[in-house]
């Protein structure tokens, strides 16, 4: 008896209460249809004027600030690790294997194994020199 009496209570709540859910819903309805109209006019205006809609708050402007600082510390980090980087001697091996086709693909082989003793040739120029200077 008593669940019944809870559920006939539920009921009867919902009763009384559901038209002034559906009357909230109408006005929230209601304001959603007028920004909705105001920010089209708005966006048509700014259009014609050659502006843009921006909805920029504080905390986009301080996020962005972030960002910013952010990209160009690792941008600074990247700059130092490569200026260490270059002093020091690097071998770089590399193995030329080619698949060859036909006679194009094999002087596209022939001209990319050239170019890569070439890069050998300076990598080892570069790593004699800072030998001979430490």
């Amino acid at each position: 008896m008593i669940e019944f009496l809870k559920t006939f209570g539920y009921g009867f709540l919902y009763f009384i209460g559901l038209p002034f859910i559906c009357i909230g819903l109408v006005f929230y309805g209601i304001y959603l249809l007028l920004m909705f109209i105001y920010l089209s006019i708005k966006g048509i205006i700014l259009f014609f004027r050659g502006k843009k809609l921006d909805m920029i708050l504080p905390e986009d402007q301080k996020a962005e600030e972030i960002f910013l600082a952010r990209i160009n510390n690792r941008d600074n980090q990247v700059l130092r690790s490569q200026a260490a980087m270059a002093n020091a001697g690097v071998t770089y091996n590399t193995i030329n294997q080619f698949n060859v086709n036909n006679e194009g693909d094999l002087s596209k082989a022939i001209h990319q194994a050239n170019m890569l003793n070439n890069i050998d040739d300076q990598t080892r120029v570069i790593n004699n020199n800072h030998e001979e200077n430490n």
